[in-house]
Formats: structure tokens, sequence, C-alpha cells
């Protein structure tokens, strides 16, 4: 209950961003549909056990947070420009080479929000699409990734990508550090 009172406030600050109206109105409206978001998903399990704020890790979760949005900013910003440019190309077909690929989700704590939140950065930044999840055996998760250019991404280095977004994930909900 304390963590959903703590977790209001700076959605409700995002909230007043978003709507373009930084009044009180406006943020008393965003920290009670922040509040009532997270407790509800608290009571559901939505976000597990290993997703708290802690104040001995408040300030590396601040910092994983920025950098993880900073970082997110700047792939849209550069997969945007790299996408329009391809679009409007004269020789379109030689520009794109479209393909599937399949990254592993390289969490070892299986946890599906971390999943999700991976499968949202990746979807969000223009030319590349996740399709689906794929799960084999126990352990191993994989993702399908619809690329724009499959040249971009040859050898590993979606996956490394994929390393380091779960890592930054880990680090904003506290579940690094358990």
């Amino acid at each position: 209950m304390v963590q959903a009172f703590l977790l209001a406030f700076p959605m409700a600050a995002v909230w007043m961003i978003f709507s373009r109206q930084i009044t009180l109105q406006s943020f008393f409206v965003g920290f009670v549909f922040g509040f009532i978001t997270i407790f509800f998903l608290r009571r559901s399990d939505a976000l597990h056990d290993s997703t708290f704020i802690r104040p001995q890790t408040f300030l590396s979760q601040l910092i994983g947070l920025v950098s993880y949005v900073a970082r997110l900013l700047f792939d849209i910003y550069v997969s945007g420009f790299d996408v329009a440019r391809r679009v409007v190309s004269k020789d379109i077909k030689s520009a794109i080479n479209p393909s599937f690929v399949r990254i592993p989700i390289s969490d070892p704590s299986h946890n599906s929000l971390i999943s999700a939140l991976s499968a949202h950065s990746i979807t969000i930044t223009p030319g590349t699409l996740v399709v689906e999840f794929e799960k084999e055996g126990e352990y191993e998760a994989y993702m399908l990734v619809h690329v724009l250019d499959t040249r971009l991404y040859e050898g590993d280095t979606l996956e490394k990508e994929q390393i380091e977004r779960v890592k930054k994930i880990n680090t904003i909900l506290g579940s690094e550090s358990r």
C-alpha cells in the first residue's frame, strides 16, 4: 500500500506532462489513477515480489530508469530516421531486406513483466516488431522479431542489446540486487 502511494507520485507527474496541464487538479487525477493502477497490479500478482522500490536501491533504480528511457528515446529517434531514409530512397528494394530474427529473452528469472517490457521496447522502435514469444523446454524462451533490414542485425547484435535491456529493466525493478 505504501509502495503504491509512493509510486503514484511519479505517475502523477508523468500524467501532467502528457496531458499538458500542469495544475493541481491534473496532478490529483494522475495520482488517483496511478495509485489505483499500482494497487490492483500488486494485488493481482502482475508485479512479482521481486519488484520493489527499496530505500537501499532507490538511487540505482532511478539512475537505471533515466538511462533506460534515454537509450530508448535515442534508439527510437535513430531508427525512425533510418526507416524514413530507407522509405524515401530511390531504390527501396535494395534499401530493405525484411526478415524474422529469433533472439533469446535472456532473463534468468523468467519474469513475464520483464519479457513484456523488453518486447515493448523492441516494438516501439521503428523497423522492428516482436511478433511472437516461443518457449523451448523449461528454461529457454525466445522472441520472434521482424526486422526491416537483417543486414543491420548480423551476428549477435540483437542478443547483446537484449542482454543489456534485461539488465537495465532488472535494475529498474530492483530485482538485480536480490
